[in-house]
């Protein structure tokens, strides 16, 4: 049995980001079926707003006991999104001379912090970065927009990175492709042989533009679906999607989707919804398909369409969540593949 450490971004800040969250479980969940040790190590971001910030710990917190990770959770402090070059030094629930030596024992560090501290990994014999940012990451380390320190190996769930015929940066570093796992035993299946709808669960706008050199553009999944408002008109297939909806303007935006017949159904959400994980899922499991709509600068990998009562094996989900950010310019960045260089209009 080995001990693996978990690196997540932005979990413990982000308590409403139900899919994100759920993201990183799969494979802690997935690592723990296979007999092994996992620890889950996250930086907490401090404001000073002592009850936001509370409120947010506890929700978290509750989430490590409900997965089995209440004793395996390992919180740092820090007091901004910069990288860091110095080695955490104050935890939150446990010692920073327990803390290192978990590190010093553990047999690898999964990361998905992009930017980690160079001196936290120091503490790691062995550590893989995984990319669940395909194209995005890819681009803003050709552009230099975003310092990502060394590891021993680098994991990409797109298809389309690490081929040498493909769009996107294939080396320096050299990525290896593999797929996201998906624990289906936390992972609520119904099938109902009366529905029809194919279904997709998404947040609909952020403040996402994707910057390059003298170029910016919006890369949201607005802008992404709003290209498909036709879709509906070529399938017999209800198609429905589940959308988060943040202001007044988003609600009115997908309405833009419904000026054809036949429509795209959607469904608003909330980002204060707590259970999003599982209700997420039921939604999925209930459709007879799920199809998915990559952001613009995402699109190096495939959508698929899937059967909801197909193998294991073919069964996935896909979610956009907030990651680490090269520095902020005049609008927040979001650099895309250089495959795509020119404005997009919203």
């Amino acid at each position: 049995m080995a001990t693996v450490v978990i690196s997540a971004y932005d979990v413990a800040n982000y308590a409403q980001g139900g899919g994100h969250f759920w993201v990183y479980l799969q494979y802690v969940l997935g690592l723990r079926l296979l007999g092994h040790d996992v620890y889950w190590l996250e930086a907490f971001r401090t404001k000073g707003r002592e009850e936001q910030e509370s409120a947010a710990l506890a929700t978290f917190q509750a989430r490590m006991q409900q997965y089995g990770l209440g004793g395996k959770c390992i919180l740092y402090r820090t007091r901004s999104k910069e990288p860091s070059s110095e080695a955490p030094a104050e935890y939150l629930n446990m010692t920073r001379a327990e803390a290192e030596a978990i590190f010093g024992h553990a047999d690898l560090l999964l990361n998905f912090h992009y930017a980690i501290s160079s001196a936290l990994l120091y503490f790691f014999r062995r550590k893989a970065l995984v990319d669940i940012d395909p194209g995005l990451l890819q681009f803003w380390i050709s552009r230099g927009q975003l310092s990502v320190p060394n590891h021993d190996v680098y994991f990409t769930i797109a298809e389309g990175v690490g081929r040498r015929s493909g769009k996107n940066p294939s080396d320096n570093p050299s990525w290896i492709p593999i797929r996201p796992p998906v624990c289906l035993e936390n992972w609520p299946y119904t099938f109902d042989p009366h529905c029809q709808a194919f279904t997709t669960v998404s947040t609909w706008d952020s403040s996402d533009w994707v910057v390059d050199r003298d170029e910016t553009y919006e890369n949201t999944k607005r802008v992404a679906f709003l290209e498909f408002a036709g879709l509906p008109q070529l399938t017999r297939q209800p198609l429905e999607l589940a959308l988060v909806l943040r202001t007044d303007k988003h609600v009115r935006s997908p309405a833009r989707l419904k000026c054809t017949k036949p429509i795209f159904n959607v469904r608003a959400g909330s980002l204060a919804a707590p259970s999003l994980p599982i209700s997420s899922c039921k939604r999925l499991g209930s459709a007879t398909a799920h199809f998915a709509i990559w952001p613009v600068a995402n699109r190096s990998s495939c959508s698929i369409l899937v059967p909801a009562h197909s193998s294991p094996t073919e069964r996935g989900c896909s979610v956009s969540p907030q990651r680490d950010r090269p520095p902020k310019r005049s609008t927040r960045s979001t650099p895309t593949t250089s495959a795509i260089a020119a404005p997009r209009a919203s």
